[in-house]
């Protein structure tokens, strides 16, 4: 039986690199997305490996939880956990909103 790989943020850079790797390796991979769903499953239908994923706001313990119950229900014991999932807010110090700090860092 193949081992199970969670990897929140699998659909950025430095994510989507991590679960290639552990397709490779033999993991089935399951990773987690913010983005709009219908630009999550274009993105899962471009890849050359084969993903599952799930909706989930990592800065939020509902959907921390849902997550765990549905991978779990879905496939059984997750074997390894990377937390890859990050935002960005992209200004100067001085211009950053309080709104985007407090993102920045609750899910950072």
């Amino acid at each position: 039986m193949s081992k199970v790989a969670l990897v929140t943020g699998g659909t950025g850079g430095i994510g989507n690199a991590i679960c290639k790797q552990f397709a490779a390796d033999g993991y089935k991979v399951v990773t987690t997305y913010f983005e709009p769903e219908e630009q999550a499953k274009a993105w899962q239908a471009k890849q050359d490996y084969e993903v599952a994923i799930y909706p989930c706001d990592v800065s939020n313990y509902d959907d921390c939880a849902k997550l765990k119950a549905s991978v779990t229900a879905d496939f059984g014991q997750v074997d390894i956990i990377v937390n890859c999932a990050g935002i960005t807010r992209d200004a100067t110090f001085k211009k950053i909103t309080p709104a985007h700090w407090a993102a920045v860092m609750k899910t950072n």
